[in-house]
């Protein structure tokens, strides 16, 4: 084989190896949840309206047919998850749901799957032929017929971003929303640690390994939680946040700074970012304890 032959076999190859690393790297991105790939930016979709035929027969799936005939509004909304939803995503759909249940018992709400059995010719299909695939429609009585409000839901890990759209929203369909978030949020923290801190006036040191991306591996978690103690936990409160906690009060303060370790100082009330890609977590945490 002649030398400029394998020289052109040669530089193909590292083209496809080239390409094939690329594709890697895309792929783990969107794996890890935090890349900007598989999240929008948090905009509430606008409402669409929608008028629907007169059914020819009540729908009986998940009692919408019977709201209807009782002249009830119906508000059904579907949150689908995605393979690689970050943790605090989930508390943001717990929270949409609350939003949601908070216009029982005058609205007929229901939460539906991603998948529905249903006799063929429902009304359930007419409906879902509206219905977007992540966000709310509402089903009102108006001027003797039916009418669809339907809107998307905006993704985030901010509650601001994603869950108060969502209430300006639904409210210009419905009316006032009765939800309140803070009567959801605990008094009484489940982390004796927080709650020790809180009484006594001292910095608390929050870290969650649950959003990590797969770039802070298990053993560099490790690694970081043991300095963490080394250096704090016996002057400052030190917490381990469960992320499935959402009402507790120190989720709630923990979720105002979106970093796996976070700073709350007491004298300013401020909560901080303390990991920080290319700096030192440890040197953070300090400077953000020693702020008056």
């Amino acid at each position: 084989m002649r030398y400029s032959t394998v020289m052109h076999y040669s530089r193909v190859a590292i083209s496809l190896l080239i390409v094939f690393a690329f594709l890697v790297f895309i792929l783990a991105i969107q794996g890890c949840g935090c890349g900007g790939i598989e999240y929008s930016s948090g905009v509430q979709g606008e409402i669409a309206v929608k008028t629907l035929p007169s059914p020819d027969a009540p729908s009986k799936v998940l009692g919408i047919g019977a709201a209807m005939d009782e002249g009830k509004d119906v508000l059904i909304f579907r949150q689908t998850r995605k393979a690689s939803s970050l943790p605090l995503n989930e508390r943001n759909f717990f929270f949409i749901s609350k939003v949601m249940e908070s216009y029982r018992p005058d609205v007929k709400v229901i939460e539906i799957p991603n998948s529905v059995t249903y006799p063929q010719g429902d009304y359930y299909s007419v409906i879902m032929d509206h219905f977007p695939g992540n966000g709310y429609g509402v089903i009102k009585n108006e001027d003797g017929g039916f009418k669809l409000y339907t809107s998307a839901f905006g993704y985030s890990e901010k509650y601001d971003e994603m869950v108060v759209p969502v209430i300006e929203s639904i409210e210009k369909v419905l009316g006032p929303c009765p939800f309140d978030k803070r009567r959801l949020i605990l008094s009484n923290s489940k982390y004796p640690e927080y709650t020790k801190a809180m009484q006594e006036k001292k910095n608390i040191v929050f870290y969650c390994f649950a959003n990590c991306c797969n770039s802070f591996p298990p053993a560099e978690q490790a690694s970081l939680e043991r300095k963490l103690k080394e250096n704090f936990a016996s002057a400052e409160g030190l917490v381990k946040i469960d992320h499935k906690a959402y009402t507790d009060p120190a989720n709630e303060l923990y979720s105002k700074c979106e970093s796996i370790v976070s700073v709350y100082n007491s004298k300013t009330r401020q909560i901080s970012p303390a990991f920080v890609s290319g700096s030192d977590t440890i040197a953070n945490v300090r400077k953000f304890l020693a702020e008056n």
